[in-house]
């Protein structure tokens, strides 16, 4: 038994290892058949891709009441707020539906057959967060990146500019 136990304790110290190696240097033996196959298989993760944690796209909504403009609000990241006080995951996959549909608008544009699903957040977020008696709604969205530990912030979309 306690020869099993070595050898096995041997074949994780080699995995870390060899998966430290892949991860702090991915690009050495791209293009070797061992390196595909334990980079697909064996290797965990991949856990991030630099570009998505670089970049984050978000949209913030207000509206006119009163010939006064209200403070932005992020629906989705508003729901994940609220998961993490409550801990309930209908508000954790109200945010992922949300931010997924912001995708569309954001990364494809949107075809004749995606405006729907845009559209359809509109129950979701305008009954939540829009007051019935709102004379105008608009739309900011936002691309955030980091350069050198340093966040900026570009606006994509603002009706009032």
């Amino acid at each position: 038994m306690k020869q099993l136990v070595g050898i096995l304790f041997l074949v994780f110290v080699i995995h870390v290892l060899i998966s430290l190696f892949f991860i702090v240097s991915p690009s050495l033996m791209k293009d070797n058949r061992f390196s595909r196959i334990y980079k697909t298989y064996i290797l965990p993760g991949p856990f991030f891709r630099d570009d998505k944690i670089t970049t984050s796209y978000n949209y913030y909504l207000s509206w006119k009441k009163a010939e006064q403009w209200s403070e932005p609000v992020n629906p989705s990241k508003e729901y994940f707020d609220k998961y993490y006080e409550n801990y309930n995951p209908s508000n954790l996959y109200l945010s992922r539906y949300i931010r997924s549909i912001d995708q569309l608008f954001f990364f494809d544009g949107l075809s004749r057959g995606q405006t729907k699903q845009f559209f359809a957040i509109g129950p979701i977020v305008f009954d939540q967060y829009i007051p019935d008696d709102a004379d105008s709604v608009r739309l900011i969205a936002t691309k955030e990146y980091v350069v050198g530990f340093t966040i900026k912030v570009d606006t994509l979309i603002n009706p009032n500019k």
